[in-house]
Formats: structure tokens, C-alpha cells, sequence
């Protein structure tokens, strides 16, 4: 996992290898985010994963606030 942070702009990159029983299985995550103050926080999620034979993409918006 690398995480990147550029003022109140972050990039993050995940890659997790290796395998489930028999299967192999792969999983790329791109996640950009921002900071809107010091209590939101916000990022979008990109994802594709695979596992065997099957491949699946994912998105995600996260708005996080904390108190």
C-alpha cells in the first residue's frame, strides 16, 4: 500500500496478492481523496479483483466526519 499526500489532496494504491484455497487472487484499489476541513473527509474507491477465473470491479464514495 502506497498513500500519497499532496496538500489536502491524498492518493492511495493497494495490491493484494496471493491465494484463496486452490484460486489465485488479485486485487488492485485506487483511492483518491480530499480533505474538506479537520473533521470531513472524503474519498472515492476503484477497485477490480480476481479471483480464478472470475473478475469483478467495485466503486465506493466515502464521506467520513468526525466529531
Amino acid at each position: 500500500m502506497v498513500y500519497y499526500a499532496m496538500g489536502n489532496a491524498g492518493i492511495t494504491v493497494r495490491v493484494a496478492d496471493g491465494e484463496v484455497g486452490t484460486e489465485d487472487y488479485e486485487k488492485t484499489t485506487i483511492s483518491p481523496s480530499y480533505a474538506f476541513s479537520d473533521n470531513v473527509f472524503g474519498l472515492v474507491e476503484f477497485s477490480t479483483e480476481e479471483l480464478g477465473d472470475v473478475e469483478q470491479d467495485t466503486a465506493a464514495v466515502e464521506l467520513i466526519y468526525s466529531f
